[in-house]
C-alpha cells in the first residue's frame, strides 16, 4: 500500500511538472512520515487518512509553490545585497586593526547566513529554519573553541548539532521515533567525552543505547522488557569480568545473552546464505577487526572506529545509482579524513575540518 501510495503521490508531482531533484525529496519526506506512522502503531489506512490523499497532496505543495514564486519582492532583499560588503570591511578592520585574520576570514559566512535569515523572516523556511543555519554556527563555534581555547579536539563535536538539528525541526515525528533517530549522534559525543577522560574502554558501551533504544520501537511490552534486561545483565556482567577478574576478553562473551535471546525471539535473523551475504561478511570482518585490534592494542579504540564506515561504504557502491555514488559516498570519506589527519597530525583538527568542503564539491560536480 505504501508503494502505491508514494507512486500515486510521484505521478502528480511529475504532471505538475515538479523538478526532479524537488520529487525525491518530497517522496522521501512522506516514505519517512509513513513508517514512522506505521512505527507508531497506526494501520495503513489511518496513516494514509492523516497525511491526506495524494492529490491533497500535491495540491498543497503546488500552492506553496506558486505562492514562493508569485510573492512580492522579500523583505530584506538589501541586507543580502549589502551582506557581501559589510564582510569585506569586517575582513579587513579585524585582519589590519586587531591583526586577527586568522578568525577575520569568518566574517564572509554573515553573506550566507544573512541570506538564510532573511528568508526564514520571509515564512521561506516554513518548518526548518535552524536547519540551514547549523552549519555556519558550528564552524563559529568550532573556531571559538579551537583558537580560543585550544579544544580542536573534542571540540569538533559541534558539528554533530547539523544532523541533530536537521532531526529535531523534522515533520510529524513522535518522541520515541525522536530519540532513535538521536540516538546515534547521543552515543558519540558520549564517547568522545568518555575517551577525554581516559574512558575509551568501557566508554565504547554507551553505543549499546541505540539498540536499546531502538528495541523501544517494538509493540510487544514483554519482549521489550526482556530485551532490554538481557543487555543490562550484559552490561553488568562485562564490566563485572574485565574490572573484577581482568578478564575483558572473556567479559566480551557476555554479549552473547542479547544475541542469543534476539535469535531466538526472532528478532535477530541469521541467514548466512541468503539474501546480501556480501555485507553480512563485511559486518562480521569489521567488527571481528576492531575488537580484536582494541583488545591487542588498546590505543586503538581511539580511532579504529572509523572502519565501520566500510559497511554503508560497500552497501552504497554496489547497489546505490552510478550517478550517485559519490555524493552518497562522501561524508564517510571527509569524515574519516578529517578524524584520522586530526588524530594523528599534532594540532591538525585546526584544518582538518576542511576535509568537510568535499561534500557539498561533490554535490557540485554531480549537479549537470
Amino acid at each position: 500500500m505504501k508503494k502505491q501510495y508514494l507512486n500515486d503521490i510521484r505521478e502528480l508531482l511529475e504532471e505538475k511538472n515538479f523538478e526532479k531533484r524537488d520529487i525525491e525529496d518530497i517522496i522521501a519526506d512522506y516514505s519517512q512520515l509513513y513508517d514512522d506512522m506505521v512505527a507508531s502503531g497506526h494501520t495503513d489506512e489511518e496513516t494514509m487518512n492523516k497525511l491526506g490523499t495524494p492529490r491533497s497532496i500535491v495540491e498543497e505543495l503546488s500552492s506553496e509553490r506558486r505562492q514562493t514564486i508569485v510573492k512580492q519582492p522579500m523583505k530584506g532583499r538589501k541586507l543580502i545585497a549589502l551582506s557581501p560588503f559589510v564582510a569585506t570591511i569586517l575582513f579587513f578592520v579585524l585582519g589590519f586593526a586587531y591583526h586577527l585574520w586568522h578568525l577575520s576570514w569568518m566574517a564572509f559566512l554573515l553573506i550566507p547566513v544573512t541570506a538564510i535569515v532573511v528568508e526564514g523572516l520571509n515564512k521561506r523556511w516554513k518548518r526548518h529554519f535552524l536547519t540551514p543555519l547549523m552549519p555556519f554556527v558550528s564552524v563559529l563555534v568550532y573556531m571559538a573553541l579551537g583558537f580560543g581555547l585550544g579544544m580542536w579536539h573534542p571540540g569538533w563535536l559541534v558539528f554533530l548539532s547539523i544532523p541533530v538539528v536537521a532531526i529535531l525541526e523534522s515533520r510529524q515525528r513522535n518522541i520515541l521515533s525522536t530519540l532513535t533517530a538521536l540516538s546515534p549522534f547521543m552515543a558519540i559525543l558520549a564517547f568522545f567525552i568518555l575517551g577525554e577522560f581516559g574512558l575509551w574502554q568501557p566508554g565504547w558501551l554507551v553505543f549499546l543505547a541505540i539498540p536499546m533504544i531502538g528495541i523501544l520501537n517494538g509493540k510487544n511490552i514483554g519482549k521489550i522488557i526482556v530485551f532490554e534486561l538481557s543487555f543490562v545483565i550484559a552490561i553488568g556482567l562485562y564490566l563485572y569480568i574485565g574490572y573484577v577478574m581482568g578478564e575483558w576478553t572473556l567479559a566480551a562473551l557476555s554479549f552473547l545473552i542479547p544475541v542469543v535471546y534476539g535469535i531466538l525471539s526472532g528478532d535477530i535473523q541469521i541467514r548466512i546464505f541468503q539474501g546480501d551475504w556480501f555485507t553480512k561478511i563485511v559486518v562480521i570482518l569489521t567488527i571481528a577487526a576492531y575488537i580484536t585490534a582494541g583488545i591487542l592494542f588498546p590505543t586503538t579504540w581511539a580511532w579504529l572506529w572509523v572502519i565501520f564506515f566500510l559497511v554503508p561504504v560497500q552497501a552504497i557502491v554496489r547497489k546505490g545509482g552510478k550517478e550517485n555514488i559519490l555524493v552518497a559516498v562522501m561524508p564517510f570519506v571527509a569524515t574519516t579524513i578529517f578524524y584520522l589527519v586530526g588524530f594523528f597530525v599534532p594540532g591538525a583538527f585546526a584544518y582538518s575540518w576542511l576535509a568537510f568542503l568535499l561534500i557539498p564539491m561533490a554535490a557540485i560536480l554531480k549537479d549537470k
